[in-house]
C-alpha cells in the first residue's frame, strides 16, 4: 500500500506566508512604538502633571483677583458715597456747635425758664424741648466724627486690597507664564511622538505590502488562479489603514492668557458643533481644554466619529463611545472627557492613543479629518 503525502494548495500557502509577514511586520512596529512610548511617557507625565498644577494656580489666583477687585470696587463707592455727604454733614455739624455753644452761654435762662414753668406738665415739657435740641446737635457732631472714621478706614482698606490685587495679579502672571510653557513643551513632545508613530506606521505599511506583493508574485508563478483568490481573502483579513499624517498644531496657541484661549477656540468649535446636540458648548470643551492642556479639538472630533455630535449618545451625555460612563448634563461630561484625554494620552491625537483608545484601525485617520475641520 502506498501511504499518500497531504499537499497543500499555493492559495493556503500564500495565505499562511502573508500572514506571518504582517505579524512580523506588526511586531516590530509595536516593539519600536512601545520603546519610544517608555522613553517619552515618564516625560510626558511629568509635564501634565505641570500642566495642571499651573493651571489651578492661575485660575486661584485670577479668582482673588477677581474678588479683591469687587472689594476695591466696593470700597471706592463707600468713599465715593461718603465724601459727597460730607460737605452737608460739616454743615449741619458746624451749626451744631454753633447751636450748643448757645445753649451754654444761656444757661441761666434755660434754668429759669424751665423753673418758670407753673405746671409740672409744662415743667417736663421744657426739660424735654432742652434736651432734645441738645442730643439733636450732639448726635449732628458724632455723625460727622463716624463718616470721617469710616473714610479712613474705607480707605486703609482700599490701600490693602489694592497691594493684595498687584501682588495677586502678579502671582497669576507668574502661573500664567508657567502654564504656558508647560503646555507648550507638551505639545512639541506630543508633536515628535506622533510624527516618529505615523512614519513607523508608514514604514511599517510599506513593508507589509511590499511583502505581500512578492508573496502574491510568488504564488502567482505557482498557481495563478488560485492565488488571485486567496491574496485578496489574505488582504482583506490582514488590511489595516495606516495613518495617514501628523496632526498639525491646527493654530492651538498656548501664549495667551485663559480668556483669550477661551473666546478664540470656543467660537471655533461652536461653529463646528453648530445645530448638534452639543451645540453652545464650545466655551466648555476650550476651558477644559485650557485647564488640563489637551488638543481643543481632540475631544470635539471624537464626539463626532463616535455620536455624531452627540447626536446618537449609548449613554447619557456620553458623545465619545468612552466606557459605560453617564453623566447629568454636557457641563459636567466635557471636563471629565478632556481630563481623561489629557491623563491617559497627554492630551494630543497620535496613532499610539488612537489604538488604545478604539480598535478600529481608520479611527485614527477619522478623528484627524474631523480635528482639521474645527
Amino acid at each position: 500500500m502506498v501511504q499518500k503525502t497531504q499537499s497543500w494548495p499555493c492559495a493556503q500557502v500564500c495565505s499562511l506566508i502573508g500572514g506571518m509577514i504582517v505579524a512580523v511586520v506588526c511586531c516590530v512596529f509595536l516593539s519600536t512604538t512601545s520603546a519610544y512610548a517608555d522613553d517619552t511617557s515618564a516625560e510626558l507625565s511629568s509635564l501634565q502633571q505641570q500642566i495642571e498644577s499651573t493651571a489651578n494656580e492661575y485660575n486661584d489666583a485670577t479668582a482673588r483677583v477677581d474678588d479683591l477687585q469687587q472689594q476695591i470696587s466696593d470700597n471706592q463707592d463707600r468713599i465715593d458715597e461718603l465724601n459727597q455727604e460730607l460737605p452737608g454733614q460739616e454743615q449741619r455739624s458746624s451749626e451744631a456747635m454753633k447751636a450748643l455753644y448757645l445753649l451754654q452761654q444761656q444757661g441761666s435762662n434755660l434754668i429759669n425758664m424751665v423753673f418758670g414753668s407753673e405746671t409740672l406738665n409744662e415743667f417736663l415739657s421744657r426739660v424735654e424741648y432742652v434736651d432734645c435740641i441738645q442730643q439733636h446737635n450732639t448726635a449732628e457732631l458724632a455723625q460727622l466724627r463716624s463718616m470721617k472714621s469710616e473714610i479712613e478706614v474705607s480707605q486703609i482698606a482700599l490701600d490693602t486690597a489694592k497691594k493684595d490685587a498687584d501682588s495677586e495679579a502678579a502671582r497669576a502672571q507668574s502661573a500664567l507664564s508657567d502654564a504656558q510653557t508647560a503646555r507648550q513643551a507638551a505639545q512639541k513632545k506630543a508633536d515628535e511622538e506622533a510624527a516618529a508613530q505615523v512614519a513607523a506606521a508608514q514604514q511599517a505599511a510599506a513593508q507589509q505590502a511590499a511583502q505581500q506583493d512578492a508573496a502574491a508574485a510568488q504564488a502567482r508563478a505557482q498557481q495563478a488562479v488560485d492565488n488571485q483568490n486567496a491574496q485578496a481573502a489574505s488582504e482583506d483579513a490582514t488590511a489595516t489603514e495606516s495613518p495617514s499624517a501628523a496632526p498639525d498644531t491646527g493654530g492651538v496657541n498656548w501664549s495667551s492668557d485663559k480668556a483669550s484661549f477661551v473666546a478664540s477656540w470656543g467660537a471655533r468649535i461652536d461653529d463646528y458643533l453648530s445645530g448638534s446636540p452639543l451645540s453652545g458648548q464650545g466655551s466648555v470643551f476650550a476651558s477644559a481644554a485650557w485647564d488640563s492642556g489637551a488638543d481643543p479639538r481632540w475631544s470635539p472630533a471624537i464626539s463626532a466619529v463616535e455620536s455624531t455630535k452627540g447626536t446618537y449618545c449609548f449613554e447619557d451625555y456620553n458623545a465619545w463611545g468612552w466606557g459605560s460612563y453617564s453623566f447629568s448634563s454636557w457641563g459636567e461630561a466635557i471636563p471629565a472627557h478632556v481630563s481623561y484625554l489629557s491623563s491617559m494620552y497627554g492630551g494630543y491625537l497620535t496613532p499610539e492613543a488612537a489604538a488604545t483608545y478604539a480598535a478600529d484601525p481608520s479611527w485614527y485617520n477619522k478623528v484627524l479629518t474631523q480635528m482639521n475641520m474645527i
